[in-house]
């Protein structure tokens, strides 16, 4: 299995998911950490530019020692928020490790969804009422009727 762990700067995971992520390693899984941003304000003796350079070779090198990469989807710190180019690059760092993969994904950002899937399965109470490419589940009136409210998605 590949795994994709993603938080918002270089040190978080290993903080707060670094055990997790060595055992399944230890597994046989492939890991991939991910960061949002390089922390490039995460010190005050270096300017940002060396302080993301610094952080994002901390980062490859915490994530060599379980086996894992790294990588960063370059947003500069203070600057995720729930916008359009914030989630273009999230699709865009998912879209990059789950090539010819199978990604299973709960999301309700329709536009991540649509984004990310070559063929989409839709549920509803447990039940699958749909399944397609994306553009196809667009036009599906009982996918429409249950989750897009029969607005343009």
């Amino acid at each position: 299995m590949h795994i994709l762990a993603i938080h918002a700067h270089p040190d978080d995971i290993e903080m707060l998911g670094s055990g997790t992520l060595a055992l399944l390693s230890g597994h046989g899984h492939r890991i991939t950490i991910a960061t949002m941003t390089a922390g490039d304000l995460g010190s005050t003796e270096h300017s940002p530019e060396e302080t993301a350079q610094i952080r994002m070779r901390e980062a490859t090198a915490a994530a060599a020692l379980i086996g894992a990469s790294y990588r960063c989807a370059a947003l500069p710190d203070l600057g995720v928020f729930n916008e359009d180019s914030a989630r273009r690059r999230t699709v865009e760092l998912i879209r990059s490790v789950s090539e010819e993969r199978t990604l299973v994904m709960v999301e309700h950002d329709m536009s991540v969804v649509f984004g990310l899937a070559d063929r989409i399965s839709v549920l509803v109470y447990g039940e699958i009422i749909a399944s397609d490419t994306p553009q196809r589940i667009r036009d599906n009136e009982a996918v429409r009727a249950a989750y897009l409210g029969g607005l343009d998605a």
